[in-house]
């Protein structure tokens, strides 16, 4: 099933109608219908043939480490720089004057906020695999133009309910056969999650707006300055000098006008607020992520049912008692599955050759003396 066009409305603004069906149009086109499908002609089928243990395989290495890995890895960074921030006097044959600290601590800031940029990629990637059929998925993810990830981001922002209820998987709770009471449960549940998963869309659109631009020019090298700190506010930020956070002055400064690198740069404000609103876009996206990775995994471990959410993201709408009575009834919703947790691919041996890479890493040529030894100088200034 494929979204119809009239499904994504809400251009109130959009005067001409034939201008709003190609901007709807084209939006259905860029997002999809994320539901899950599969060419096989049974789940069971999919689940023994080599597209589906690619598929598994795929997915589990994503669920399982990736992801982990750079969440981990976001959390080491947080941890060196609040270890170097508290402790004066750290890294003595490395941080020798206070300037190397102040660089130092503002390219840690950049490097998680940068991180947190990836994932991003990372969820918008996966929801554009979501359009194509899960044989398909590994293929989707490998071949994703950067373009369409901004695409993503334009288009989801002003998606309808329907197209977070599909990437979700959720059924419609109707279709439950459980009292009314628990089925009142069950869509308040998936409604803040989908009303979640809309929020977080909008917020990573943003994040990606202010922080492209430092991302772009810190991946692919300088001119980047770090250390500067903003001596005040623009007046017309409408910003007061008694909410202005001493953190929010630290700023890393983006070289990037052509034709005035120098007079019209580009600024980021870094500091302990901007980084720890970074680890939680990264955090929270990347638990959706695996979040919509396993439910495509349970999909086919079910055999093709849909079960509620096991998760609620933000504040829980449900009272405690509530809650209990919800776990209770979607434990006891849950079919016999098709297979055990987690579903697990066998392993297959991968065609690549690092050969040539090998031979390189271990000859003589990065062996020479103009990469052992190391350069002597002096700087000579005349009286």
């Amino acid at each position: 099933m494929r979204f119809p066009p009239c499904r994504f409305v809400g251009y109130a603004d959009i005067k001409s109608k034939r201008r709003r069906y190609v901007l709807v149009a084209a939006m259905s086109t860029i997002l999809g219908d994320p539901w899950p499908r599969i060419r096989a002609s049974s789940i069971s089928d999919f689940l023994e043939s080599r597209q589906g243990n690619d598929f598994i395989y795929f997915v589990n290495q994503y669920v399982f480490v990736n992801h982990l890995c750079r969440r981990q890895y976001s959390r080491l960074l947080l941890k060196l720089k609040q270890g170097i921030s508290k402790r004066s006097g750290a890294f003595p044959d490395l941080l020798e004057e206070e300037v190397d600290t102040i660089t130092l601590l503002r390219q840690l800031d950049v490097e998680i906020v940068c991180n947190a940029y990836m994932a991003s990629e990372d969820f918008a990637t996966f929801c554009l695999a979501f359009r194509e059929r899960l044989e398909d998925l590994p293929s989707a993810v490998a071949k994703t133009d950067p373009k369409d990830i901004w695409k993503f981001f334009r288009a989801a922002s002003s998606a309808p309910t329907e197209y977070f209820q599909r990437l979700w998987v959720y059924d419609d709770p109707s279709r439950f056969q459980v009292s009314d009471y628990e089925r009142k449960l069950i869509e308040t549940v998936q409604r803040q999650n989908i009303e979640f998963l809309a929020y977080l869309v909008k917020q990573l659109t943003k994040f990606r707006a202010f922080y492209s631009t430092l991302h772009n020019k810190y991946k692919h090298g300088f001119p980047l300055f770090l250390g500067m700190r903003l001596a005040k506010m623009e007046p017309e930020s409408n910003v007061k000098a008694k909410d202005v956070c001493s953190e929010c002055l630290n700023l890393a400064i983006v070289a990037s006008e052509e034709l005035e690198p120098l007079r019209r740069p580009h600024a980021f404000i870094l500091g302990s607020h901007v980084v720890d609103l970074s680890v939680r876009l990264h955090s929270i996206s990347m638990h959706a992520l695996e979040a919509l990775l396993r439910s495509r995994l349970n999909w086919l471990r079910f055999n093709g049912w849909r079960n509620p959410p096991t998760v609620v993201y933000g504040r829980n709408p449900l009272s405690q008692e509530d809650w209990e009575m919800y776990e209770r009834t979607v434990k006891l919703m849950i079919p016999e599955p098709l297979r055990k947790w987690p579903l697990v691919p066998k392993v297959t041996p991968m065609s690549t050759s690092v050969a040539d890479l090998f031979r390189w890493i271990h000859s003589d040529e990065t062996k020479a003396h103009w990469l052992t030894t190391a350069p002597e100088r002096f700087f000579f200034f005349p009286e």
